[in-house]
């Protein structure tokens, strides 16, 4: 990337890097794991945020407010949980905070019942571009956040009342869609 001078392919590699330092973050958080195959959810969250805000170098810019119930899921559920929240906030920190512009990003997690949860990223910004529906959207990180969701057969629901809302509920009683089933 040191060569290009293309700043849109800079920032494509900058995002396919960010892409895989959260494969990384996983398993090193499932080597150190006390339970083969699951990741203590709010760890993993705050590691992958802590990591964007600093390659974007926002630290100044963006506060973060994190609300991570202490969950932990099968590394089934929590590589595309993680991958969602990397698209989300790099989009946060991409688009909704221009200069000179300062603002809030909170990342919630909650146990809405046994085996329920809901993952929440919400910001303070912008907000999405006029007219914007998810169901057409055809920016990659969107597309990845919708099929990521199917993956887990969650609830999907994105607002931008304020700023943008992205929310997902998702049912651990029902099995998650592996990737491969859905190609």
């Amino acid at each position: 990337s040191r060569h290009l001078h293309d700043p849109q392919a800079v920032a494509a590699i900058r995002e396919s890097q960010n892409r895989v330092q959260v494969m990384a973050l996983l398993h090193q958080k499932l080597y150190q794991a006390d339970h083969l195959g699951r990741v203590n959810l709010a760890d993993y969250a705050r590691e992958i945020v802590t990591y964007l805000v600093e390659s974007f170098d926002r630290q100044r810019s963006v506060q973060v407010q994190l609300d991570l119930a202490p969950i932990e899921l099968e590394t089934t559920v929590a590589t595309p949980l993680g991958l969602i929240i990397n698209e989300a906030v790099t989009n946060t920190l991409k688009h909704a905070f221009p200069p000179p512009r300062r603002g809030t990003l909170t990342v919630s997690l909650v146990s809405l019942g046994p085996q329920q949860y809901q993952l929440t990223i919400t910001d303070d910004g912008v907000g999405l571009p006029p007219g914007f529906e998810l169901t057409r959207s055809r920016s990659l990180g969107m597309v990845i956040i919708k099929g990521l969701s199917r993956q887990l057969d969650g609830q999907l629901a994105v607002s931008t009342a304020g700023g943008v809302h992205i929310s997902l509920q998702f049912d651990m009683t029902k099995k998650p869609v592996h990737a491969e089933a859905m190609a």
